[in-house]
Order: C-alpha cells, then structure tokens, then sequence
C-alpha cells in the first residue's frame, strides 16, 4: 500500500489548491516544512492528528491537490478508516 523504507514510509495527503486542509486553515502544507502536532491514539474514525493516506484515498477525500507525505514509523498514532487512514504526530510535505 505504501512505498516502504527502513525508518519511513511515503503516503500522501489530500489538500485544497492553496495548500491548506480541506476543512480548517491551521496549517498551510509547504514543500519540504516539517508539521507536528499532537495525535489522538483513540480509534475513533474523527480523531485528531495529521492524517496521510493511500494515493487513491488522499485523492477520494481531496483532490484539489494530492501531495507526497514522508512519514517515519515512529511518529504514527493510529490507522483509522479500516486502516485507509493513518493518523500521524509528524509529517515532512515532499512536493
């Protein structure tokens, strides 16, 4: 499902054309910045996090603008949406 690594994985991210999240404006997704964030560990489906997903699922839930996400393994919370969904504490924008 996911271009694999030794300490990191590649996924993607679904945003708006300005590079802003799909539903709030709290971080604007840069090429190459680093976002962290506290990430909820509950397997609720709306859990709080960064959330990065399969190419197919980032562009399902926005295809404005699918992005590639560098994630290491240490900094995932949680897979959520019957694992479609990958809730995160760090993520590095690639693109």
């Amino acid at each position: 499902m996911y271009e694999c690594h030794d300490d990191h994985f590649i996924a993607f991210k679904g945003i708006r054309s300005d590079r802003y999240s799909k539903y709030n404006f709290q971080y604007q997704y840069l090429k190459g910045e680093t976002y962290t964030c506290h990430a909820d560990h509950s397997n609720n489906e709306n859990s709080f996090g960064l959330s990065v997903w399969t190419e197919k699922e980032a562009t399902n839930y926005c295809s404005q603008l699918v992005v590639k996400v560098k994630v290491y393994y240490k900094d995932v919370a949680r897979m959520v949406h019957k694992n479609g969904k990958i809730r995160c504490t760090k993520i590095n924008i690639l693109n």
